[in-house]
């Protein structure tokens, strides 16, 4: 059987923390992040040196499935001018 390597951890990782948390409140960066991060599947993504990117794509599909249909790209938790 062929050995496979973990996957990275980044348990006291701040920036994995802040992206995670900015597409629950951002809807544009949510719809972003998710169709990067699980579009075609053909393009590479580069090496994620200190984000765990797995844990974003989670929580942008999360996000991006919870974010009310019909409405336009806002900033959660700001006021509507």
């Amino acid at each position: 059987m062929r050995h496979v390597p973990n996957l990275p951890t980044y348990d006291k990782d701040a920036t994995t923390r802040l992206l995670c948390s900015s597409v629950h409140l951002d809807d544009a960066f949510a719809r972003y992040a998710h169709q990067e991060l699980s579009g075609d599947r053909l393009t590479a993504t580069g090496l994620p040196l200190g984000v765990n990117l797995l844990a974003l794509a989670r929580h942008a599909s999360l996000a991006t499935a919870t974010a009310p249909a019909g409405r336009p790209p806002t900033r959660r938790g700001t006021r509507p001018t």
